[in-house]
C-alpha cells in the first residue's frame, strides 16, 4: 500500500478552496486498499448535522468493526454533477426541472464546480457551467425535448469523469422520470457500477404519480397513468449513500416551491458531509461484495452512506 499517495490525496482534499476552486484536478493511477466513505447525518428534521467528533463514529464491514484510518468533519467545497433528463418523455414537466437547476446555480459558492449532463438518446456534457452562467441559462431555454432516455448510460459516464476529480467533496444530482428506454448499459451492470460509487447519487423524480389501485377501481384494470420509476430512482440513492425525492405534480405545496427546497437540502448535504477513511481487516481482494455499515451516536440523528464495495487487486 502506498501511504505516501494516500497523504498526497489528503493534501488536496484539506487545500484551501482559493488554491482549488480553479485549479486542473490531479488524477492519480495507483490502486490502493483503503476504503474512503463520505457520511451523512441528518436529525430528525431532516437537516445535515455538523461538528460531530470522531469518537461518535464506528465503521463495520460484513459485521466487524473496523480501525478508521482518517476523519474529516470540517465543511469543504463540492464537486457536483447535475444530470438532467430531456427526453421526450420530460416535455410536460422541464419547466420545474429548469427551475432546480437555477436554484442549484444559484446556491453554489465560488469555490464549488459544476459540470451538467443533459441527456435523452443523446449525452452531452457541459462543464465548469458557473463560469459560463447566462451561456448556459441561455441554452437551458432552447433546449429540444425528444427522444428516449439513456438514464444508465448518463450515470455511468458521470460516475467516472467524477470518480477522478480528486478535490473537495463529490456528489450527483439526477432529475428525472427514472424511465430508461435507450441506454446500451443493461440494468444488472448499471445497479454494479452505482454500487461501487464511493460518493453520493441524489435522485428527484420529477412526474406523475398514481395511487394505481384506486385508478384501477374507478376507470378499470387496464387503466395506467404516467409515474415515475420509483424503484430505479430509490435504488441508485439507497446504495450511494443519497436520497430520492418525489415531486408529485405539483410546483408549490404549502406556498414553498418544493424542488428548490430539496435542492437546498441536497446542497447542504453535499456541504456537510463526513469523511472516513479506513483499510479493511480482511485483506483478500477476491472481488465478492463487502457490506458496509457505519453507527453514530445518538438515537435521533439518521446516518447515510454507501452500502459497501467489491474489493479488487
Amino acid at each position: 500500500m502506498n501511504r505516501l499517495l494516500f497523504f498526497a490525496l489528503l493534501t488536496l482534499f484539506l487545500a484551501t478552496p482559493a488554491s482549488i476552486s480553479r485549479s486542473k484536478p490531479q488524477v492519480f493511477k495507483t490502486k490502493v486498499n483503503w476504503v474512503y466513505l463520505t457520511v451523512t447525518v441528518t436529525d430528525r428534521d431532516g437537516r445535515a448535522v455538523r461538528g460531530l467528533p470522531r469518537e461518535d463514529f464506528e465503521v463495520y464491514e460484513d459485521g466487524l468493526l473496523q480501525e478508521m484510518k482518517f476523519f474529516v468533519a470540517e465543511r469543504r467545497p463540492i464537486s457536483l454533477t447535475l444530470l438532467i433528463d430531456v427526453s421526450g418523455s420530460m416535455s410536460d414537466k422541464f419547466g420545474e426541472m429548469r427551475d432546480a437547476v437555477l436554484h442549484v446555480l444559484d446556491n453554489l459558492g465560488e469555490e464549488d464546480t459544476i459540470h451538467v449532463v443533459l441527456f435523452s438518446h443523446d449525452i452531452e456534457v457541459l462543464k465548469d457551467v458557473q463560469e459560463r452562467k447566462q451561456e448556459f441559462i441561455d441554452a437551458l431555454g432552447r433546449v429540444k425535448l425528444s427522444g428516449g432516455t439513456r438514464l444508465y448510460d448518463s450515470v455511468g459516464l458521470s460516475l467516472r469523469e467524477l470518480g477522478r476529480v480528486e478535490t473537495g467533496r463529490k456528489g450527483i444530482i439526477a432529475l428525472s422520470d427514472g424511465k430508461d428506454t435507450a441506454s446500451r448499459t443493461q440494468l444488472k451492470s448499471f445497479l454494479r457500477q452505482v454500487r461501487e460509487s464511493d460518493f453520493p447519487i441524489y435522485t428527484l423524480g420529477i412526474g406523475h404519480f398514481s395511487n394505481r389501485g384506486l385508478l384501477s377501481r374507478i376507470f378499470g384494470a387496464g387503466h395506467h397513468e404516467p409515474e415515475v420509476n420509483e424503484v430505479v430512482l430509490k435504488r441508485i440513492a439507497e446504495v450511494t449513500g443519497g436520497r430520492f425525492y418525489k415531486v408529485a405534480g405539483e410546483h408549490q405545496k404549502g406556498g414553498r416551491d418544493v424542488i428548490d427546497y430539496y435542492c437546498q437540502l441536497i446542497l447542504d448535504e453535499l456541504k456537510s458531509q463526513y469523511l472516513i477513511v479506513y483499510e479493511p481487516s480482511n485483506p483478500v481482494q477476491d472481488g465478492k461484495w463487502r457490506e458496509i455499515k457505519v453507527k453514530v451516536k445518538g438515537k435521533k440523528n439518521t446516518l447515510r452512506t454507501r452500502s459497501g464495495y467489491y474489493p479488487t487487486g
